[in-house]
């Protein structure tokens, strides 16, 4: 699996899933969303509101998904 990157180093792409990790280490799905005439970061966490970038400090790409035989 990837390693954590910082907000501040670098964003994913908008609409990407990701996991990001709060500042107190609370690990959620999330996805960046574009906020227009705002410089803000904010993140829609999977089944929650929306969330300023200020609270999440770290994101990595999702790992791959195993393959299943059936």
């Amino acid at each position: 699996m990837s390693d954590w990157i910082a907000i501040k180093d670098e964003l994913p792409e908008f609409y990407r899933r990701v996991l990001t990790v709060s500042k107190t280490g609370l690990i959620v799905m999330a996805h960046l969303v574009p906020e227009s005439g705002n410089q803000e970061k904010y993140f829609a966490m999977e089944g929650n509101a929306c969330s300023s970038g200020q609270h999440v400090s770290h994101w990595m790409p999702l790992p791959k998904v195993p393959e299943v035989q059936a």
